[in-house]
């Protein structure tokens, strides 16, 4: 933390160790975050981006929050998926349970109470 930035990252790897017998596919993720306070205000973005048996998974957060009271801070956050799986339907034939590449918007608000 510095004049009300904070700045926030992690690196994380599982090797082989999610994996059936005889796969090689290393899964890992890694995140960052960076976050500014203002007075009561504070604004965040973060970011997850994660490899799994080549699966690719990645996330974009803005987050806005404000202190009303010392215990009382209501927050709004939004948030940007994509899912980009190794393999895909075959040839625009779909079957229940095929993987597709998958994107969206997720928004969460919410209240935070502290005591």
């Amino acid at each position: 933390t510095y004049f009300g930035f904070s700045l926030g990252a992690s690196y994380g790897s599982w090797e082989n160790s999610l994996q059936s017998a005889g796969q090689k596919a290393a899964a890992n993720y890694y995140t960052f975050g960076l976050a500014y306070d203002l007075g009561p205000i504070g604004a965040s973005i973060t970011s997850l981006n994660s490899q799994f048996q080549k699966n690719d998974y990645t996330a974009i957060s803005l987050g806005l929050d404000y202190k009303l009271a010392k215990d009382l801070m209501p927050y709004f956050e939004l948030t940007k998926f994509t899912f980009k799986p190794n393999q895909s339907p075959t040839s625009g034939v779909t079957t229940p349970g095929a993987l597709s590449h998958n994107q969206g918007y997720v928004f969460l608000t919410g209240i935070l109470i502290s005591f």
